[in-house]
């Protein structure tokens, strides 16, 4: 009998959630795909029909997590009423997310040994860089760095936020504010900025 695509998209999403709180629990390696399966009581032919391996799944975790993240900077931003505010929000947003220890876990410690630095940058940059390009264009929008390209300078930006993340991961969520102090300077900086 055929499985209905709600069954089908019902069976992805339980190994998706059974991998996510097994990789976020123990870590990647130590996690079987018989736990996975157990754990979302399905198949190991769903698995591999759906994904194809473990890594995959990861992958598809990785990518979820990385979404999510960029959907919670994007409604934090969301409420502030100046270019500044919304910035800020949105960089605390992604600090403090970055600062879990889901993410710290998936995201930092497993990601780029499981999909490789290369691959990891890809996804990371695919996701959230359009959000920053949307930031630095109101910026230049409202006259900021007019004179500057503006995919350069998103660029930059995303690379120091994602540098700073790492940096938080390891320092712990006390530092974000230490952050948020030194990125309220640098847009100071742009808003005066004439490229």
């Amino acid at each position: 009998m055929r499985r209905t695509a709600h069954e089908a998209a019902a069976t992805r999403s339980a190994l998706l959630e059974a991998a996510r709180a097994l990789f976020a629990e123990q870590g990647y390696e130590v996690t079987t795909n018989d736990q996975i399966v157990d754990r979302a009581g399905v198949t190991q032919g769903a698995l591999y029909h759906h994904f194809g391996s473990k890594r995959e799944l990861f992958r598809a975790v990785f990518v979820a997590i990385e979404v999510e993240m960029d959907a919670k900077v994007r409604t934090a931003a969301a409420e502030g009423s100046t270019i500044d505010e919304a910035f800020l929000l949105g960089c605390r947003a992604v600090l403090e997310h970055m600062s879990q220890p889901e993410y710290q876990q998936i995201g930092l410690a497993d990601a780029t040994a499981v999909l490789g630095m290369r691959t990891w940058h890809e996804i990371d940059t695919s996701i959230g860089l359009a959000t920053v390009e949307g930031a630095v264009q109101a910026m230049q929008d409202a006259g900021w760095a007019t004179g500057m390209p503006s995919r350069p300078l998103a660029v930059l930006l995303f690379g120091a936020l994602t540098h700073a993340c790492i940096s938080v991961a390891n320092a712990g969520p006390d530092s974000i504010d230490d952050y948020l102090t030194v990125v309220s300077g640098l847009l100071d900086a742009l808003r005066t900025a004439d490229g």
